[in-house]
This record gives structure tokens, sequence and C-alpha cells, in this order.
């Protein structure tokens, strides 16, 4: 997928310290409800760039740094793991995108984002996420299903939210960065 150079690790690292700031500055809307956080969309683009190791290394290295530079709350071990699975899904997504999908274009990139992003925010946002701060914050005052059902409407917005930031940046720099995932108009000549 990626030949492992310099430039590579430089990139990867600049993910990795995004997915920290992404982090650390997410905004609270409703506190232990409803944040505004982009971090999915950085760790979805290094699991497309980079493979599903790296996009999930991606997430919890941003959490992990991002829980020393900046604590919102106790550690819980669920949400690094959450943090992981955006570019996991991704990388894996776009391994079988890469190799199945035989005219790489716009609209099956797009395609393939937006199942992807439908698959991350049931398992992980209204999934892992969810039941992580259910089990920190609201556990024996309310049901997982009542704060799911609360907290499911906003999720949604957010990762309506990243999953276009996710076609938009790729597609933005599809010559350069994420040429791998796009067909050259010559190639197909």
């Amino acid at each position: 997928m990626f030949k492992f150079t310099s430039k590579t690790i430089a990139v990867l690292g600049v993910l990795v310290a995004l997915s920290t700031v992404t982090n650390i500055f997410s905004i609270n809307i409703i506190p232990n409800l409803f944040a505004v956080n982009f971090n999915h969309t950085i760790n979805f683009i290094t699991g497309a760039l980079f493979g599903p190791i790296f996009g999930f290394l991606s997430g919890v290295l941003g959490d992990l740094i991002g829980c020393v530079i900046a604590p919102k709350g106790p550690y819980n071990i669920l949400i690094t793991i959450a943090s992981g699975l955006p570019g996991l899904f991704s990388g894996i997504a776009f391994l079988i995108y890469g190799k199945c999908v035989k005219n790489k274009n716009a609209i099956n990139f797009i395609a393939f984002t937006i199942i992807t992003y439908i698959f991350i925010t049931a398992l992980v946002t209204c999934g892992l996420n969810t039941f992580a701060l259910w089990n920190m914050y609201s556990k024996g005052k309310k049901t997982f299903w009542v704060y799911l059902s609360a907290r499911a409407p906003f999720q949604l917005i957010v990762s309506a939210i990243n999953a276009v930031l996710s076609i938009v940046i790729p597609l933005a720099l599809k010559k350069s960065l994420f040429k791998d995932i796009f067909l050259d108009a010559k190639k197909v000549e």
C-alpha cells in the first residue's frame, strides 16, 4: 500500500499529532453526553492511507497522549480502544477497496467512505463509546438504552460531519497524498 520512507514516517507523525490535537480540543456541548470531535476524521484518513495497524495506532496514541497532556476525566481504556477503531475499520475497508474495486474513482471512494462510517457510527460511536461513557457516568442512574437514546441523535450529526470531512479532504488532496486511492486518468486510457 505504501513504502516505508522518511516521508511516510513524517506524515504518520503529523497524523498522530493531529489526532492528539483533535482529541484535546473536542468541544463539550452537553457534558458526558455530547461533544463535537474531529478525531474520527484524522484516524479514518490514517487508516485509509497507511492501513489498519497504523490507523488503529494513530487513534490509540492520539488518545493516550491527549489524556496525558489534557485529561478530561478518569482514564477509560474502552475509550482509548474506541479511538483507534475508526482507523482500523477504514484501513480494512480500503485494503478491500484497493484489491476489489477496479474503477477507483470519486464515486466509489465516497460509497466506501459512507459505508465504513455507518459501520463506525454503529459499532464505535453509538456502541463502544456510549457504553464506556454510560459505565463511567450514568450506570445505576439510567439504563444503557436510555443513555444511548439521548446520545445517539447528537452523535449521528457528529459522525455525518466527520464522514463529510473524510470525503472532502482526500478528494481535495487526491493528486498528492491520496494518489493510490484514485486512478490517474492517464492510466485508465
